[in-house]
């Protein structure tokens, strides 16, 4: 697994729940 796409996928993850955190 490549540790920049790893890196990538997780800080696109924690975009999106503090998107949807910011939603409620």
């Amino acid at each position: 697994m490549n540790p920049a796409s790893a890196t990538k996928a997780e800080a696109e993850d924690h975009l999106k729940i503090t998107a949807e955190v910011r939603r409620e």
